[in-house]
């Protein structure tokens, strides 16, 4: 199946607008929709957990952790990895674009 990756740092500054939320679920639009792929993969420090959150809001599921991956400030720190199927988000994509629009975003 082919893949695609998925950048954290546009959900990271719009924490608490919704704004991250929108931007994740085009992204997501993107990859499942005119991109045809069967799956969006993302990692991201364990200590981010805004970020994983918003991913598992979304659908995401938590498929590895690996310990002390980078370090970071010279310490050894995780990295969650979260994995996204396109059949995952079918089922998921109703309750996302309902939230948004209670939020006054237009999504179709």
């Amino acid at each position: 199946a082919l893949r695609a990756g998925l950048s954290s740092t546009s959900a990271a500054l719009c924490d608490g607008l919704g704004l991250g939320s929108y931007v994740e679920f085009w992204m997501i639009e993107q990859v499942f929709g005119p991109q045809g792929l069967g799956k969006l993969w993302c990692e991201v420090l364990a200590s981010n957990e805004a970020v994983w959150k918003l991913h598992e809001r979304h659908g995401f599921v938590q498929e590895a952790r690996f310990r002390r991956h980078i370090i970071k400030d010279g310490v050894g720190v995780d990295v969650f990895g979260l994995g996204l199927l396109a059949e995952d988000w079918a089922e998921k994509r109703g309750e996302m674009a309902a939230r948004l629009r209670e939020k006054g975003f237009e999504v179709p």
